[in-house]
């Protein structure tokens, strides 16, 4: 509940500062630094309390991760014309470089985590559920666990924590602005909220590099998108899941 309470109010005012009021003609990004703050930061606490949420009221949790999944998807969706870092260029490596950088770091992240995480047992899909249902569900898991995901928790760590951890109008820094200390504080908390903490922290510096050596937090995106991507792939193929 209380963290609920937390969620709501910082949605509250986000609203009467115009977070989420209609575009104005010129297609302006806009400027107002407390929304952006919850904009970038809102999908990711709505999805932690969501879950929070399915674990308190449901007896199976993953019954709900489609309803998570809609809840979250459309908040991006309204909020999305505050993402600059996610939909302009930046100038250190061209767009097709970046991606290559970006995909090779996810794939050094899927090799640690599978190196230091133990396989899960059994399936993460809902009990009692077969057919289409079933079916639906899993598309659901995999569009979560890979487009959902790491739009949501880069925004949070590398598109707001690791910038703000510069200056106070994080939007206006560079990613070749962020400082040592910045990527390991931003990656130790992103490790301190997952389950297995270290394999988590190495997966937060990782993305945290291919932003500042792309210059985009889109690239950062796209890595943490292929790691997911791989343990999703590892998961149906073989059983095992790494989570």
């Amino acid at each position: 509940l209380g963290f609920n309470a937390v969620v709501l109010g910082l949605l509250i005012p986000a609203h009467r500062s115009g977070l989420f009021a209609r575009p104005r003609p010129t297609d302006e990004v806009p400027t107002s630094g407390a929304a952006a703050t919850v904009a970038y930061l809102a999908p990711f606490l709505v999805a932690v309390a969501l879950q929070m949420v399915a674990e308190a009221l449901f007896q199976d949790p993953a019954a709900f991760y489609p309803v998570r999944l809609a809840a979250v998807g459309l908040l991006l969706w309204g909020l999305w014309r505050w993402y600059d870092g996610l939909q302009t260029p930046g100038p250190v490596l061209a767009p097709a470089v970046g991606r290559a950088w970006a995909a090779a770091v996810g794939l050094g992240v899927f090799a640690v985590w599978l190196a230091l995480v133990p396989a899960s047992e059994g399936s993460p899909g809902p009990e009692g559920v077969s057919g289409g249902p079933e079916v639906a569900w899993w598309v659901a898991r995999v569009v979560g666990y890979v487009v959902i995901t790491p739009v949501c928790e880069e925004l949070a760590f590398r598109g707001y924590l690791l910038r703000r951890l510069v200056a106070a109008d994080f939007r206006a820094v560079q990613y070749g602005r962020c400082r040592w200390r910045a990527v390991i504080v931003s990656s130790v908390l992103f490790g301190v909220l997952h389950g297995p903490w270290l394999p988590a922290t190495v997966a937060g510096f990782g993305y945290a590099i291919a932003a500042i050596r792309t210059g985009r937090l889109r690239d950062a995106v796209l890595a943490h998108a292929v790691t997911n991507g791989l343990l999703v792939a590892v998961g149906l193929t073989t059983g095992n899941w790494y989570e």
